[in-house]
């Protein structure tokens, strides 16, 4: 199967191994965003998606 621009789909064991960013998040970096989302920093803050996905979402 191939994306839109014409390269080849990755596989799941490629995406596993190589995110858009070229490296993998530790549990501390989607930990931080959930403590932001639940801090006052982010009070105004609603109605929104915030993915921690290395990148996937925004291919």
């Amino acid at each position: 199967m191939r994306r839109r621009d014409g390269q080849p789909q990755p596989t799941a064991a490629g995406r596993r191994s190589c995110p858009p960013h070229r490296r993998l998040a530790t549990p501390e970096q989607p930990a931080a965003a959930i403590t932001w989302l639940a801090s006052d920093d982010a009070s105004n803050v609603n109605g929104v998606v915030l993915p921690s996905d290395g990148g996937w979402s925004a291919l």
